[in-house]
């Protein structure tokens, strides 16, 4: 084991994913030395992890950088934050209780589950995987992790009615993402050669700098020898600004739109009726699993006292490439009755071929509270769809039936800018914030007058206004999904700011 003397700037990095998109890397750059104070130089093999506490705590995000170079003066750096794993925190109902049954189960939705983070409470007992229950003779739970299952079991008797019972847990995602918004504070820990070297440092978001302090013997650090060059260090602090300033924007989170003398925010949420504008115009996001598409709904009516239903064909006509079909079942069966529902039809492609499909969802017996969603995906990617027909069966034993059709059609969304923010002879740039985006995707921003000109503003660089200073301005956004874009690939917009100067 080897430790060294590391100073460090973290910093958003501004390298251009692709046109019209955020910074989403994070630079680390730092210098490090020996224990005699020399530079190391040659490669070493550099990891990194973030807790949500300065010692012990949870681990939130963890990736592995690989082989780093140094230069003679021990200089190095990298770009972390896309490759790594986070372990997102997430809260999901098991059931609610009915006064009779004393055992109620529910799968998990996300995977991969993080080791020894589920936890189950109902208001009165709780249990977790590393403290047992709090009431072992009234109140236990068992977890599968094969089958990422959850069972509450009551031992004396059923519960009261209406009581809900949640469970919380960690799951992998990619990216540092779902790390950021886990917890209250960052910790960052920076490995060389497998070595953890000094202690953890806090990520602030605002400067969002970290300064590594030397580690074990040494007791300072010159922060100033780990930028590279002036120049560097100046951008970086325009850099870590601008960042700040969104920052210190998306802390009004209940203010629906906030403005200053030199930006504009607005953060999209059902609270400001972003979301609803998206209902409106026929697009739809789903909140589990947020896409940007055109979405349509098959229904499959069942007749009141009927134990089953079937609907007739439909036909739902697109000029747009298809996204997929999507089947998502829950069960309500807690009996010896199986629950399914299944859907079929035909996909026309606009150069004349087709694509049967079928998807299909049963569940055995005693089944309550288990779920899947089921997908068909387009075997000509990126042609655009004539048509596709659709129909269905179901039971009533299914808590949840939803058979949806996505086309990738673009999205626009417009947003009525303060009056007097706009001034002919000022320049501006918009930032966005994205909690994931697809990289071959598009995004676009106007600024269109009462008149319907429209006037682009560019996210790279500072674009001036040229026109006049009459209030009615508002902002269009318009998101392009790629052809390729699969439930695998989304798309999930947080909020826009725009600059002035």
């Amino acid at each position: 084991m080897k430790s060294y003397i590391l100073t460090a700037l973290c910093t958003i990095a501004s390298a251009a994913i692709a046109t019209a998109q955020v910074p989403s890397l994070i630079n680390y750059q730092g210098r490090l030395r020996d224990a005699n104070g020399n530079p190391v130089t040659g490669s070493k093999n550099f990891a990194i992890s973030i807790y949500d506490a300065a010692t012990n705590g949870t681990l939130l995000y963890t990736e592995t950088i690989g082989a780093v170079t140094l230069d003679d003066n021990g200089v190095y750096s990298f770009q972390f934050g896309g490759t790594g794993t986070s372990n997102t925190l997430v809260t999901e109902t098991v059931a609610t209780t009915n006064g009779t049954a004393t055992t109620f189960q529910k799968v998990l939705d996300n995977s991969p589950v993080v080791a020894n983070s589920v936890s189950v409470s109902d208001g009165t007992y709780t249990w977790s995987q590393s403290t047992g229950s709090s009431n072992e003779d009234q109140f236990g739970v068992a977890y599968s992790t094969s089958l990422r299952r959850v069972t509450a079991n009551y031992y004396n008797g059923a519960p009261a009615a209406g009581r809900t019972i949640t469970t919380t847990y960690r799951y992998g995602t990619s990216g540092i993402t779902g790390a950021l918004a886990s917890g209250a504070e960052h910790w960052m820990a920076v490995s060389v050669d497998g070595t953890t070297q000094g202690t953890r440092q806090r990520v602030l978001a605002v400067p969002f700098a970290s300064i590594a302090q030397s580690s074990l013997t040494a007791e300072t650090a010159d922060l100033a020898l780990s930028a590279p060059s002036a120049e560097l260090a100046a951008r970086q602090s325009q850099e870590m600004a601008e960042v700040a300033l969104f920052a210190a924007e998306k802390a009004k989170v209940g203010i629906s739109g906030s403005s200053t003398a030199n930006s504009f925010a607005e953060f999209f949420s059902d609270y400001n009726g972003f979301y609803n504008q998206v209902t409106t115009n026929g697009l739809f996001f789903d909140s589990n699993n947020p896409h940007i598409a055109r979405v349509h709904t098959h229904s499959i009516p069942i007749s009141p006292g009927a134990s089953s239903g079937s609907s007739s064909m439909e036909t739902i006509t697109s000029n747009k490439s298809l996204r997929f079909i999507r089947l998502k079942t829950t069960s309500s069966s807690g009996s010896q009755y199986s629950p399914g529902a299944s859907i079929s039809g035909l996909i026309t492609y606009s150069n004349g071929a087709t694509q049967p499909y079928s998807l299909s969802r049963s569940y055995g017996h005693y089944s309550q509270g288990q779920s899947n969603t089921d997908y068909v995906k387009p075997q000509l990617v990126g042609v655009p769809v004539q048509n596709v027909t659709i129909q269905g069966s179901r039971t009533t034993l299914l808590s949840q039936m939803e058979a949806t059709i996505w086309f990738n059609e673009p999205r626009v969304v417009e947003i009525s800018l303060p009056n007097g923010f706009v001034s002919n002879g000022s320049s501006y740039k918009i930032l966005y914030s994205y909690s994931k985006i697809e990289e071959s995707g598009d995004v676009s921003s106007m600024i269109v007058d009462d008149s319907g000109a429209a006037r682009p503003i560019n996210s790279l660089s500072w674009t001036e206004f040229s026109g006049s200073n009459s209030s009615g301005y508002q902002l269009k956004i318009t998101y392009t999904p790629a052809a390729t874009d699969s439930q695998d690939n989304q798309t999930h917009p947080e909020g826009v700011l725009i600059l002035k100067k």
